[in-house]
């Protein structure tokens, strides 16, 4: 089924009233196919979606990227909505600055935002910040999983110093995301402290 045939479907009147939580995992949705499912998101009971492992904001054209998912989170309806699941995309800083619109959103209603193993870097998490500066709603926000990945991907290759060094380098970026996006509210933030993160590194690298 297409997004325009499904996004046709979610807009008759048993759907609005009826569906709570939608799964779109390893779909392949793209941000444009995103953009056409709008119309059929906007007004319905959803509480949780779904949308992992898929390509959002994998286009090469960034300002495309940009434009459909800010278009996309910016006229987004769902005032039931409380958990969005972005897992396993490749969300950048356009896809976390597009993300603004939604969190800035006064009638937003959203509680838990998981964005782990995507391209998270200090960029994205200033934009996060920043769209948070009004934001009441939001209680949970997962991150961290990409850096325990990374911290993996190292171990694999190599247990010299330098590779320490990166890991640390890493683990004190995250740590000091949280300390910014904390700062400007009141958000239990799903990320691991240093000491945690470090305590799983392997001794022999210690």
């Amino acid at each position: 089924m297409t997004m325009t045939k499904l996004s046709t479907h979610l807009q008759t009147r048993y759907w609005k009233n009826n569906l709570v939580v939608l799964t779109l995992c390893r779909t392949n949705l793209c941000d444009m196919q995103l953009r056409t499912l709008l119309p059929g998101l906007n007004g319905t009971r959803i509480r949780q979606l779904f949308l992992n492992n898929n390509r959002l904001g994998a286009s090469t054209n960034r300002l495309t990227v940009k434009e459909n998912l800010s278009y996309t989170f910016d006229k987004l309806d769902m005032p039931e909505l409380e958990e969005l699941y972005l897992v396993g995309n490749e969300l950048g800083r356009e896809g976390c600055g597009a993300l603004q619109y939604l969190l800035r959103n006064s009638n937003t209603h959203l509680k838990h935002l998981s964005l782990f193993r995507n391209q998270i870097d200090d960029g994205c998490c200033r934009l996060l910040s920043e769209g948070l500066q009004d934001n009441s709603a939001l209680e949970s926000m997962l991150l961290v999983p990409m850096v325990l990945m990374l911290m993996k991907e190292s171990q694999s290759h190599t247990k010299d110093g330098s590779t320490f060094c990166m890991w640390y380098a890493t683990i004190h970026r995250y740590s000091e995301l949280t300390r910014r996006i904390t700062s400007s509210m009141t958000l239990e933030m799903w990320i691991a402290t240093e000491y945690d993160l470090l305590s799983q590194l392997p001794r022999t690298s210690l």
